[in-house]
């Protein structure tokens, strides 16, 4: 997992809803210099792809099943 996605995973986890992408670009637009919907778009899909996030409804993103942090300490 990179940090972008961790952050992206923190943020969702903190509101405990899921959130629009326009919201999520609001906190994360930052990261490109220019066309930002589409870089995180590509993010936030790879995410879905991975199961770390689902789209309850179209343009909205919550945790997925596979949204715990990979550690060390789950090998114990």
């Amino acid at each position: 997992m990179t940090e972008k996605q961790r952050k992206i995973i923190n943020l969702l986890r903190a509101n405990k809803e899921p959130m629009s992408k326009s919201e999520l670009l609001k906190h994360f637009g930052h990261w490109y210099y220019y066309n930002a919907s589409k870089h995180l778009g590509d993010i936030l899909s790879r995410m879905v792809d991975n199961n770390l996030l689902h789209r309850p409804s179209r343009g909205y993103y919550a945790l997925g099943n596979n949204a715990t942090p990979n550690n060390q300490m789950s090998l114990f």
